[in-house]
C-alpha cells in the first residue's frame, strides 16, 4: 500500500492565494468586512502571512496618514504627542484601531500646561482657530490660560503634574479649547483638553473603556483591547455620565461599510453580573492586555518588544461599588489601599456603634 504523499509546505489556500494576488481594491473592501481580531489571527497561519500583514498593518495603522485628515503637517503634530506631558485619545483613536478614520469626529488632545503654547502654536498655524471659549480678537492663549489660572486660583509655577492626582476626567474637561478650521465645505475639529495630571490619567478616566484607546508618537494602544474589539463590550467607567447616550443603548461607531457596536456594560444598581474576561488587576500601559501598534516597523518574524509603561489598577464592581452604576473602577495600588484603609476604619466604627 502507497504511503500518503506529504502535502507541499508551498500550497497556498483559496483565502491565501486571494490576499496575495488579487487587486490591493478587492482585497481591501474583503478586509472590511472582517473584524481586526480575524485580520490579526491570519498573520499566526504562516510565515508569508506573517509578512503579509506586516505590510498590510503598516498601510492601515499608518499614524501620519490618519493625522493627515486633521492636520496638514502629521508628523509636526506628532512631534509633540510624548506620552509624558500630551496625547491623543477618545473617540478618533478609537475609530483609527477600527480603520473607520473620519474627520467629521473631533481629534481629542489631552496636554498639560507644558505642551498647551506649541500646540496651539502649531493648529494655529496650520489654520485652526479657537471658538471655544469666546474670546476677544485682541486675546492671546497666553491671556486665555492666564485668567484661566486666575479662576483656579494657581500659578504658572504651581501648575504642575503633582498639583492635582485626581482620576475623574470631569476634573479636568472644564479647560477645554476647541479649535475649528473649514476644508473643502466641512468643519473640522480638534479638542485641547488642558489637564493638571499626567495624560494617561486623563485618558483612563473616559466614560467607557473603548474610549481610554490612546495614540503618542512612538505607539498607539488599546487597554482593553479584547473586550473591545473580540467581545465588544464596553464597561463603564466612573464618568460614564459624560458620555450622552440613553441607558440601554449600544455605544455605535459608523462607517462607510459597516458600523460597530460596542454592548454597555453597567454596575450596581443597574446590573450585577460580573464579566470574568474584563481586563482587571493590576495593569499597565502597553502590557499583554494592551493592543499596541508601534509608529516604527520591526521585525515581522519578531513580537514587539513590550514596554512597561505607567502602572495603574482595574477593579470591577464586586471590589469598588458606587451609586453611579459603575462596572469598572481605575486608579492607583496606592488609591485602593487609602480606599480599603478608610472602608475598614468606617465598617469597624459601624460595628462599634452597634455594640452599644
Amino acid at each position: 500500500m502507497a504511503k500518503p504523499q506529504p502535502v507541499p509546505s508551498s500550497l497556498m489556500g483559496p483565502l491565501e492565494r486571494f490576499l496575495l494576488s488579487a487587486p490591493d481594491a478587492a482585497v481591501g473592501h474583503l478586509l472590511m468586512t472582517m473584524e481586526v481580531w480575524e485580520i490579526q489571527v491570519l498573520e499566526k497561519l504562516n510565515t508569508r502571512l506573517r509578512y503579509w500583514f506586516y505590510g498590510y498593518g503598516r498601510r492601515t495603522w499608518d499614524f501620519e496618514t490618519f493625522l493627515k485628515l486633521y492636520v496638514p503637517r502629521p508628523a509636526t503634530l506628532l512631534s509633540l504627542i510624548d506620552g509624558k506631558h500630551a496625547m491623543i485619545y477618545g473617540g478618533a483613536v478609537l475609530r483609527f484601531f477600527l480603520r473607520f478614520g473620519s474627520k467629521k469626529c473631533p481629534l481629542d488632545i489631552c496636554t498639560t500646561l507644558a505642551k498647551y503654547y506649541q500646540l496651539n502654536r502649531v493648529l494655529r498655524d496650520d489654520g485652526f482657530r479657537l471658538t471655544h471659549p469666546r474670546t476677544r480678537k485682541t486675546s492671546t492663549s497666553h491671556d486665555l490660560v492666564g485668567d484661566l489660572l486666575r479662576r483656579v486660583g494657581v500659578t504658572h509655577n504651581t501648575w504642575s503634574l503633582a498639583a492635582d492626582k485626581s482620576w475623574a476626567a470631569e476634573d479636568h474637561v472644564g479647560y477645554l479649547f476647541q479649535y475649528r478650521k473649514r476644508c473643502r465645505g466641512e468643519y473640522i475639529t480638534v479638542n485641547l483638553h488642558l489637564v493638571r495630571c499626567e495624560p494617561y490619567r486623563h485618558v483612563l478616566g473616559g466614560p467607557i473603556t473603548p474610549l481610554t484607546c490612546y495614540m503618542t508618537n512612538f505607539e498607539a494602544g488599546a487597554p482593553f483591547a479584547r473586550s473591545t474589539f473580540r467581545l465588544s463590550l464596553a464597561f463603564a467607567l466612573r464618568n460614564f455620565h459624560l458620555l450622552d447616550i440613553r441607558l440601554g443603548r449600544p455605544y455605535s461607531v459608523e462607517s462607510h461599510f459597516r458600523t460597530v457596536s460596542f454592548e454597555i456594560v453597567k454596575g450596581p444598581p443597574n446590573a450585577r453580573k460580573t464579566y470574568f474576561t474584563a481586563e482587571t488587576g493590576s495593569r499597565r500601559l502597553g502590557d499583554g492586555f494592551t493592543w499596541t501598534i508601534p509608529r516604527k516597523g520591526h521585525d515581522p518574524m519578531l513580537p514587539p518588544a513590550p514596554r512597561q509603561g505607567p502602572a495603574f489598577e482595574a477593579l470591577d464592581w464586586n471590589m469598588v461599588c458606587d451609586d453611579l452604576g459603575t462596572y469598572m473602577s481605575i486608579g492607583e495600588p496606592f488609591v485602593w489601599r487609602y480606599y480599603f484603609a478608610n472602608r475598614a476604619e468606617i465598617q469597624m466604627d459601624d460595628d462599634s456603634s452597634s455594640d452599644v
